[in-house]
């Protein structure tokens, strides 16, 4: 019975995270519209995230448990620099993917995005030896095969938009490693009794924005300061749900769920926010590359 709960509850939690993604997901898109340089939305939102977190972490470990015990829980050694490293590649994927947008269409963009789970995937066989049946490698055939029609992307003259799709790639490509390199913490079971994966990411990504955004003289763009500080807060949201969610569903052992529901819920939440909010017109060949995508990440939840 208990393991039911976890799993029903874990399932509804991840279609939160989606929702709480989707959000954060919108946040940044109407920046890039405001004139924001993707580096300016990443320093000032991951900012106010790991303010948050860290007194989420601080309050946490110091009024709600043993500071001691937890640090002796903890493995620093392993887990800071695998988290660190996490963030440094997930900065390169956000700044790519918020400079596709800037570029091409913001909903295609995303859902290229979003379906670079399917490369994930790849990876967790190839390095982790994860399960896979012939289903699994059919969604990322389905998957792989969304994305190429999705990027057939074609610039108001006509021509190819080699630009867009050079961001989109390296988005693809960088988000999958990112969500690769974040999970093998959990994946070899290193112990994090403070619960610090969320927070270390966060900073690491934090000083490689502020760094970045230094070196270049990139200037804040006031006009969308609090658009994207709220994208911080939002963004803190996911960060404090997704590692209790997936330990939650390691209990009823689908913790695979977990990304597959959450991409799902945000690919078709942003899809609708982008034809109907944003008016974006989507062509033949880009709905049947969205429905590839749903359609792959749907065969993964089998």
């Amino acid at each position: 019975m208990e393991r039911e709960e976890n799993f029903m509850f874990g399932n509804l939690s991840c279609i939160l995270i989606g929702l709480l993604q989707t959000g954060e997901n919108v946040c940044g898109s109407t920046t890039m519209r405001k004139g924001s340089h993707p580096l300016d939305y990443g320093f000032h939102s991951t900012l106010v995230a790991t303010v948050i977190m860290g007194i989420y972490v601080f309050i946490k470990n110091l009024f709600f448990g043993d500071i001691k015990e937890a640090a002796a829980a903890t493995d620093f050694v392993r887990v800071l620099p695998i988290m660190v490293l996490g963030g440094v590649i997930s900065c390169i994927a956000v700044v790519a993917n918020l400079s596709a947008m800037k570029l091409g269409h913001i909903g295609i963009t995303n859902g290229i995005y979003q379906s670079s789970f399917a490369l994930n995937f790849l990876l967790m066989v190839i390095f982790f030896h994860a399960g896979g049946n012939w289903i699994s490698f059919l969604a990322v055939a389905i998957m792989l095969a969304g994305v190429l029609c999705m990027a057939i992307e074609k610039e108001e003259s006509g021509g190819f938009n080699k630009k867009w799709l050079f961001f989109c790639s390296v988005a693809f490509v960088f988000n999958a490693l990112g969500q690769f390199v974040t999970t093998i913490p959990s994946q070899y079971n290193f112990p994090d009794g403070m619960d610090i994966r969320g927070f270390s990411i966060l900073l690491a990504m934090t000083v490689c924005y502020g760094v970045a955004k230094k070196a270049m003289h990139i200037e804040t763009n006031k006009a969308g300061l609090k658009v994207s500080c709220l994208g911080g807060l939002v963004f803190a949201g996911v960060q404090l749900g997704t590692y209790p969610v997936m330990d939650l569903l390691a209990k009823s052992n689908s913790v695979h769920l977990f990304t597959p529901i959450m991409l799902m819920t945000v690919t078709v939440l942003f899809s609708l926010y982008s034809r109907f909010f944003l008016k974006e017109k989507f062509r033949k060949l880009q709905y049947a590359g969205l429905v590839c995508c749903l359609t792959g990440i749907l065969l993964f939840m089998i």
